[in-house]
C-alpha cells in the first residue's frame, strides 16, 4: 500500500501515533512525498510520540521499486518516544529508509525545543538500509541518515549478529549524527556505514560517517557512547570526527 503525500497540503503527515497510541506496528507500507513547511516541522513519513511500538518493511522516502527517491522531509521522527523498534532481524522487518530531504530516521529527547515532553529512552534502530535502495548496492541517500539528539538516552543503532547490522550509507551529509547535551548512552554496534550491504564497494557518505558534536558526552567515568564492531569505510569526508569546546568537553570509550 502506497500513502503518498505529493497532492496534500505541504504542512501535512504521513501516519502520526499519538495520545493512547502505545503498541503499535506500522507494516508494509510505502509513504512517500510529505513535505515540510517553512519551518521544517512536518512532512514526516511517520511521527512516533508514544512508546512500544514497532516500525518494519516499509519503504519511506523511496517508492516500493527500491530505486526511486520521491522524498518526504524525514523518513521516521521520535520525539519524546520510548522502547520503540524500528525494525527488526529478519529480512521481512527490514524498512528502506531513503532519499528523504532531510533526516532518514530522527530521535529525539526531552532537552532544547521538546522539553515539555517525557523524554525518549531504549529506542532501537536494527536490521534497516538507511540511504540506499532496497539491494543496499547504490545511494539513494537522505541528507542525514541518523540523528539522534535533544537528550534522547539509551538509543541503541545496530548489534553484534549481522541480523542487527544497518546498512547506513548514501547520505548527502551524515551518515550518523549525535547531538547536544544530555544525549546518553548510545550506542553504535556492528553497522556497515559508508559501504555497501556486502561492506566490500563504497556507497560514500559525503561529509562524514559518523560525527559526534558538543554535548553528546561529557567526562564522567560512565561510558556515554559506545562505538563497536561497526565497518567504517568509503566514507567521502572524515570516517568518524567530534566536535568539543571548553564549555562542553568529552571522552570517547571506543
Amino acid at each position: 500500500m502506497v500513502i503518498a503525500g505529493t497532492n496534500m497540503p505541504i504542512i501535512t503527515n504521513g501516519l502520526v501515533l499519538d495520545a493512547d497510541a502505545n503498541n503499535s506496528t506500522i507494516k508494509g507500507l510505502a509513504i512517500v512525498g510529505y513535505r515540510p513547511g517553512t519551518d521544517f516541522r512536518n512532512g514526516f513519513a511517520i511521527l512516533i510520540l508514544t512508546n512500544g511500538n514497532k516500525i518494519e518493511g516499509n519503504f519511506l522516502g523511496i517508492a516500493p521499486d527500491g530505486i526511486t527517491a520521491i522524498p518526504n522531509n524525514r523518513g521516521v521522527e521520535i520525539i519524546n518516544g520510548s522502547d520503540n523498534v524500528i525494525g527488526g532481524i529478519t529480512p521481512e522487518q527490514r524498512n528502506i529508509i531513503s532519499g528523504n530531504s532531510s533526516i532518514g530516521i530522527a530521535i529525539f529527547g526531552n532537552i532544547g525545543e521538546f522539553s515539555t515532553g517525557p523524554g525518549a529512552f531504549d529506542n532501537q534502530v536494527i536490521g534497516n538500509y538507511i540511504g540506499t535502495n532496497s539491494d543496499g548496492t547504490s545511494a539513494v541517500g537522505n541528507n542525514t541518515n541518523v540523528q539522534v539528539s535533544e537528550g534522547a538516552k539509551r538509543t541503541i543503532i545496530g548489534g553484534l549478529t549481522s541480523s542487527e547490522r544497518n546498512l547506513i550509507s548514501g547520505a548527502t551529509s551524515y551518515g550518523i549524527l549525535l547531538g547536544g547535551s544530555g544525549t546518553d548512552n548510545t550506542e553504535i554496534k556492528g553497522n556497515f556505514i559508508g559501504t555497501d550491504v556486502n561492506g566490500t564497494g563504497g556507497i560514500p557518505n559525503q561529509t562524514r560517517g559518523i560525527f559526534l558534536t558538543q554535548g553528546v558526552i561529557s567526562t564522567s567515568s560512565t561510558k556515554q557512547v559506545t562505538v563497536a564492531r561497526n565497518i567504517i569505510s568509503g566514507n567521502n569526508g572524515l570516517a568518524t570526527s567530534f566536535t568539543f569546546s571548553p564549555a562542553s568537553p568529552g571522552t570517547i570509550p571506543l
